[in-house]
């Protein structure tokens, strides 16, 4: 493909070997082609998947890389949906729930005539929740 079917953002609190391995085992298939930017954290992770391709950047940009155009355009694309829509954004507190919308939407783009259906259909479906129950959802670990 030449370009990104689905995509997933997790928000990680920080990019240590043992964080990324956990996570990967957790968030990605086996047979996921992993591309990462030679970062030793990705290490760990690029083990918990069956392909790896780590591609050192220094001393290029990796703007300048074919490897990377697409996670360069899902950044910048979610960097600027998160500063248009999100003014005063508390990183610590509300990062999981940005994320998971931009998420939603990014994986669901070519179906967009069934996207406001589906969202009536979750609010009138959906009770009533406390921040404790929301926070309590947005774990990964």
């Amino acid at each position: 493909l030449s370009h990104p079917v689905c995509v997933r953002f997790d928000p990680l609190p920080d990019f240590r070997q043992t964080t990324l391995a956990h996570w990967a085992e957790r968030a990605l298939d086996v047979d996921t082609l992993m591309v990462s930017d030679g970062l030793a954290g990705f290490l760990a992770a690029g083990a918990q998947v069956t392909y790896h391709q780590r591609v050192v950047v220094h001393p290029r940009k990796s703007s300048e890389l074919d490897c990377f155009h697409w996670i360069n355009t899902l950044l910048g694309n979610l960097k600027n949906s998160i500063r248009g829509t999100c003014h005063g954004f508390k990183v610590r507190k509300y990062a999981a729930r940005y994320l998971a919308e931009a998420q939603y939407r990014f994986n669901r783009r070519f179906d967009l005539p069934s996207l406001v259906p589906r969202l009536l259909f979750a609010c009138v479906h959906t009770p009533p929740c406390t921040e404790k129950q929301l926070k309590a959802a947005e774990l990964w670990t």
